[in-house]
């Protein structure tokens, strides 16, 4: 609550610096070495005040309002939370985790990699994080069986003048899984930069060739804007799911999973916004302070892309609450406030933070949860 003290806070009586103070008040201070005018605030006193200082310009961003009222967010509702949906979810989850399993028995090691590619980036692949697990570390030792390290299996894709091989591009698959994996690249890697240019190359090739409706230029396309490990993994998940309608090799029971799972994920983010938006709303910034931006749901959906499982709600809500009191700071300093009242705001916040620290962890925590009503 020491933040909306401060916000509010005005001081009429203080020690004001003389630069600021109309001329005729400076022949007041001739008998004192202080570079200041201490004012005392008694009923005896018969200086006026507002006449100390020249009237405050406020400054304005103009910033836009926000678009996600309060009324509209509370209306969210959806039928994804009913328990019919969770039944049918189960039954679901269960059939793709035989069929995961089914895959590590006896289908080749490169099916069972491409499936659990297909389960993450329909963002379904957090219920099977045992499974997928197993299956990856018995790669991980059959490739360490082989007298090669990780980091040379790109060695025999080039010739001897370091390019990488033409024969290559007719594994289109492949390239594509080259073009991603070179975006993993660090320092001084000049390998995978080499197998970005070549892979980019060989992948126009094939979209200019091919049909703009054939899945494998959808997925081209798609990794040529933006590459995956870039993307918003909620967003990603909602635009292969449409795109995964199209594949040839499209499985019904994952892609129904794949639907049900991301609507009910939806459904429980709606509630998470909801009562974040009446913690917002009961504190009341918003309305005292109109100058600054009301940006809860964009902070809300940063939350969500920073961690989307639905185990981790209070995480989402502590993020979603710092990122709204923040953005109302900033504009407190870059917009609104005159240089002395942020000289004192700043010491005020200052004091509280290092009051904190002396404090067990958890307490900075819980003085925002406090503001929950």
């Amino acid at each position: 609550m020491a933040l909306l003290h401060l916000v509010s806070l005005s001081l009429p009586c203080t020690t004001l610096p003389s630069k600021i103070l109309p001329k005729q008040f400076h022949k007041t201070k001739a008998s004192s070495s202080s570079s200041s005018l201490s004012i005392q605030c008694t009923k005896s006193n018969n200086i006026n005040i507002s006449t100390l200082s020249s009237p405050i310009v406020r400054r304005s961003a103009d910033f836009q309002p926000t678009v996600w009222h309060y009324d509209f967010i509370q209306s969210l509702g959806s039928k994804y939370m009913e328990e019919s949906n969770a039944e049918k979810w189960q039954v679901l989850k269960e059939e793709v985790r035989m069929m995961l399993c089914k895959k590590k028995e006896e289908e080749e090691p490169l099916h069972q990699l491409e499936f659990i590619d297909v389960l993450q980036r329909l963002g379904v692949a957090y219920h099977f994080e045992t499974e997928i697990k197993n299956i990856l570390e018995n790669h991980y030792i059959n490739i360490n069986k082989m007298d090669k390290l990780l980091k040379e299996v790109f060695d025999r894709f080039v010739d001897e003048m370091g390019n990488f091989k033409q024969i290559l591009s007719a594994d289109i698959k492949g390239m594509l899984s080259l073009y991603e994996a070179s975006f993993l690249e660090v320092e001084n890697e000049s390998i995978l930069k080499k197998a970005r240019e070549f892979s980019i190359e060989i992948l126009k090739e094939y979209v200019r060739e091919m049909k703009e409706n054939d899945f494998m230029s959808l997925l081209i396309n798609h990794a040529l804007e933006v590459p995956l490990h870039w993307r918003m993994q909620r967003w990603e998940a909602l635009w292969f799911i449409n795109a995964y309608e199209r594949s040839p090799n499209v499985i019904p029971p994952l892609l129904q999973l794949a639907k049900l799972d991301f609507n009910m994920l939806q459904a429980i983010y709606q509630e998470e916004l909801k009562h974040t938006s009446r913690w917002w709303k009961g504190i009341g910034l918003m309305e005292n302070l109109s100058f600054a931006r009301d940006r809860l749901v964009e902070g809300f959906v940063w939350a969500v892309g920073y961690n989307y499982m639905p185990q981790n709600a209070k995480l989402r809500e502590v993020i979603t609450k710092v990122l709204a009191l923040m953005t109302t700071m900033d504009d407190i300093y870059d917009v609104y406030g005159t240089l002395e009242e942020l000289e004192l705001f700043t010491q005020a916040v200052d004091r509280a933070f290092r009051f904190s620290v002396k404090c067990q962890p958890w307490f900075m925590y819980s003085r925002i949860s406090a503001l929950v009503p």
